[in-house]
């Protein structure tokens, strides 16, 4: 099963959930795999590279990764989040309808919110 094509950004501080992050995203067919553990990473990692998706930890830093999910929105490039919570009333208003990948996720848990994203 093929999902992606072309680079996938993860934003994940959790460095075994980052690594099998990568693995899965890998199998579903992105070329390259580009890792960020903070949100000045992901923001650097976003104007250095082209992506054509990416999977952000929501809470991050003791923060939210809200600012790279809206230079991603800027940039048009589809993205869900990844979190511990079940519902999406952390999200901010504009990202509600967006599918949560809730944590731990399988390689068809992401693969169905990448198909419902591009349906949103």
């Amino acid at each position: 099963m093929s999902v992606f094509s072309g680079d996938v950004m993860i934003v994940e501080d959790n460095f075994i959930i980052a690594m099998d992050a990568e693995e899965l995203v890998t199998e579903l067919g992105a070329s390259a795999v580009h890792l960020a553990s903070d949100i000045a990473g992901a923001l650097a990692l976003l104007s250095a590279q082209t992506l054509t998706a990416a999977i952000l930890d929501f809470n991050i830093e003791g923060g939210t990764s809200e600012a790279v999910a809206d230079a991603l929105t800027e940039k048009g490039v589809p993205f869900v989040f990844a979190t511990g919570y079940s519902d999406t009333s952390m999200l901010p208003e504009r990202y509600k309808a967006l599918r949560l990948l809730k944590k731990p996720y399988s390689r068809d848990d992401i693969a169905e919110a990448f198909e419902a994203r591009t349906n949103v």
